[in-house]
């Protein structure tokens, strides 16, 4: 017979109740762009950086700032030899 005062769990072993698995949430896909390049009505050169969070970061440089963040970015590559 049903027992009003057993507690939930022992209720169910009466009944033969199946504990199904909880639902996993699905993580979001990460982004597929991790930066973005573009440019000012003024004609400064944008650098967009994206997290997977949501976030960004945009840096604003003329042509001179431009060839330094490009000649630092060389400088990484191993074994290069610069023209």
């Amino acid at each position: 017979m049903f027992d009003w005062f057993k507690s939930r769990q022992e209720r169910a072993k009466d009944y033969n109740v199946i504990d199904f698995p909880k639902p996993v949430a699905v993580p979001e896909p990460a982004p597929e762009e991790h930066y973005r390049v573009g440019f000012t009505s003024d004609g400064s050169t944008t650098l967009t950086m994206l997290t997977p969070g949501g976030s960004s970061m945009t840096l604003t440089m003329d042509r001179s700032a431009c060839e330094q963040l490009i000649k630092m970015l060389r400088a990484t590559y191993p074994n290069e030899v610069e023209e």
